[in-house]
């Protein structure tokens, strides 16, 4: 066993040194995040090429077993990644895959890599001019794994008959950990010297599917990423309530608004899908089992959690929907969609439905529960905003202008901006927190001319304020896709950064 590798490591290393190469040179771009996850038909997919490569017939970064680095060229076993190493590092922080594709890539297990030996058809190809092998699975899909050999010590050592690719599965051999290999047409597993430098082809193991416009408005709710909390994307609390229609008649269920584009709908739901897919909890129950015996209808409030980036402020979306049902679906999921994926974090309020003050109840609860745990959440309790449309709107308001004491909690730190869509609230104070606002000129529930009067007064105590009208629109275009207010969001990001 040992021998054959051994062979196959000296004879790279005469093949490379005359080249001059070390292992330094070949160490550039390690992530993954570009490559595609492959369904072979087998239980996990399998990435269309190694960590650190560009394209399949790259070879990558050589590692040693549980190195991350791709740099450590010590033939000191027992560094890699240190004398007693698990005995599986898949998706741990050994794991190259993992700490640097992230998300759910990780290392093949050892019977993860068997079954991509034995059940699928190995052919030796030329890709664009690289030896390889191509990989076919019984559903005809296929990945290409190039032939780069390995590395020892400070040698790089390639062939254009075999490669070598870690797995992360420790063997029971001492310095040893599991592979899976073809050389000279042969493809098998075999036990090699942690510090030998393989490549690394990730795999993704299979996560909650993606939903489509053809789906029915009720599989949001019965979806399995959202087991025990889907009800709180529905806009009504009624757990009764049809929802067999196709979302592309999700509308139906939305009084009040327009506008609504099911595939930016299902783009958000499908965000929060991949959430849970990696690892990560999007629904939080700030109410405790106390409140909710005292008032049985606080059950009906949560927050979903879009992340940005850790220890960045964050913004919690009211939508609205008059006090009857929330229009998270338009306008709170794809607002937070956005708002995270420029860096910060949003929190969608699913708030109790019935009557104003309930609903504002909610919203302060919310904030004091995510700055009580701003720590556990990675946000930060400085500098957040709120926002609301129509009726959120008014529920921001009635924060910002009121004592908090009024809906059921102590002292809350402002919100550095307040952001509202098409409401029509009059309220605000001569010190009150500076305010990003927009509407339609045709918005027959919220009057553009009232809101107008609002900025103008707030304008005059000093306020800064920007407000606008967009034409030919009514009430409720959410994030205004295709639509006259389209890019309103990005303007409205800008104002908040402006006052953190």
């Amino acid at each position: 066993m040992k021998t054959r590798a051994m062979f196959i490591l000296c004879m790279f290393t005469i093949a490379l040194s005359a080249c001059g190469q070390t292992a330094q040179s070949i160490v550039s771009n390690t992530g993954i995040t570009a490559a595609e996850a492959i369904d072979l038909g087998l239980s996990v997919k399998w990435a269309s090429f190694n960590v650190g490569a560009e394209k399949p017939e790259d070879y990558g970064t050589y590692f040693g077993w549980g190195d991350v680095t791709g740099v450590n060229t010590s033939r000191d076993n027992s560094v890699y990644p240190n004398a007693n190493p698990p005995a599986n590092i898949s998706g741990t922080e050994y794991d190259a895959a993992h700490m640097l594709g992230g998300g759910r890539w990780k290392m093949p297990a050892l019977e993860q890599a068997e079954e991509l030996v034995n059940e699928c058809d190995w052919k030796a190809e030329k890709l664009n001019g690289v030896d390889g092998f191509r990989v076919t699975g019984k559903n005809g899909n296929s990945i290409f794994l190039a032939a780069g050999g390995g590395r020892d010590g400070t040698s790089i050592n390639y062939t254009i008959v075999g490669a070598d690719f870690w797995t992360g599965t420790l063997s029971e051999n001492e310095g040893e950990a599991w592979c899976f290999t073809f050389y000279n047409g042969r493809v098998h597993t075999d036990d090699l010297w942690r510090h030998y430098g393989f490549a690394i082809r990730p795999i993704m193991e299979y996560g909650h599917a993606h939903l489509t416009v053809n789906d029915s408005v009720s599989e949001i709710a019965s979806h399995s990423a959202f087991e025990g909390f889907g009800r709180y994307l529905m806009p009504w609390d009624d757990r009764n309530r049809n929802y067999d229609m196709p979302i592309t008649q999700v509308a139906s269920t939305m009084p009040y608004y327009k506008y609504i584009q099911p595939q930016v709908l299902v783009d958000s739901v499908n965000y929060m899908i991949d959430e849970v897919n990696d690892g990560k909890t999007i629904f939080y129950d700030f109410y405790t089992a106390k409140d909710k015996a005292a008032a049985p209808s606080k059950r009906n409030s949560g927050l979903l959690f879009f992340r940005g980036n850790p220890g960045a402020p964050f913004a919690i979306i009211s939508p609205g929907g008059g006090f009857s049902y929330v229009g998270s679906l338009h306008a709170g999921f794809p607002l937070a969609m956005e708002i995270s994926e420029v860096g910060y974090n949003a929190f969608v309020l699913k708030y109790r439905c019935g009557t104003e003050k309930e609903a504002t109840e909610d919203l302060a609860a919310a904030v004091k529960y995510v700055i009580d745990n701003a720590g556990k959440l990675q946000v930060s309790a400085d500098d957040y905003s709120l926002w609301g449309g129509s009726a959120g709107g008014m529920m921001v308001t009635n924060i910002v202008t009121k004592e908090p004491s009024y809906y059921g909690v102590g002292n809350l730190p402002m919100p550095a901006v307040q952001v509202l869509e098409y409401t029509t609230y009059m309220d605000y104070l001569k010190n009150d927190q500076p305010l990003f606002s927009v509407v339609g000129d045709s918005d027959s529930l919220a009057n553009a001319d009232v809101m107008q009067a609002r900025v103008d007064y707030m304008r005059k105590e000093g306020l800064d304020v920007e407000f606008h009208i967009y034409p030919n629109l009514g009430h409720g275009f959410g994030r205004g896709d295709g639509t006259s207010a389209e890019g309103w969001l990005s303007l409205a990001i800008q104002f908040w950064k402006k006052h953190i």
